[in-house]
Order: structure tokens, then C-alpha cells, then sequence
């Protein structure tokens, strides 16, 4: 299990309690569980291709890291 935890940061803080806020955020995805008072996420398990939230080009993220 891995936790996911926000930077000291208040910019950060502010920018997760207003997306909570504005996102309509009605329950966790299955793979994490989140503590929404602590502002932390626990990832459970690995997520299906098909439930991520992002539109996402795994090529363009492979070319990316292939040349670092």
C-alpha cells in the first residue's frame, strides 16, 4: 500500500479542498481509499486502464521518459 500525502504547502492544500469542492467528488475511485479530513489517499490496488479520469497517450508519456 502506498500513501499519497499533500506538500506543506497551503497553495497545495487550497488547491485540493477547492477541487473537492467544485469536482462534485462523490466516492474514491475503488483502488484508494481517502481520508478527506486528512486530505490523504491510500492506493489499494492497481486501477484499470478504463477508470482513470485523464485522457492520456501512453506513447507520448514513453517517448517522454525514453529520452531522459
Amino acid at each position: 500500500m502506498m500513501l499519497l500525502e499533500l506538500n506543506k504547502k497551503t497553495s497545495s492544500k487550497t488547491l485540493v479542498e477547492n477541487n473537492l469542492k467544485n469536482k462534485n467528488f462523490l466516492e474514491p475511485p475503488a483502488h484508494l481509499i481517502f481520508d478527506k479530513p486528512k486530505l490523504e489517499a491510500k492506493v489499494i490496488n492497481y486501477c484499470d486502464r478504463e477508470n482513470l479520469l485523464l485522457e492520456l497517450d501512453e506513447l507520448l508519456v514513453i517517448e517522454y521518459y525514453s529520452r531522459r
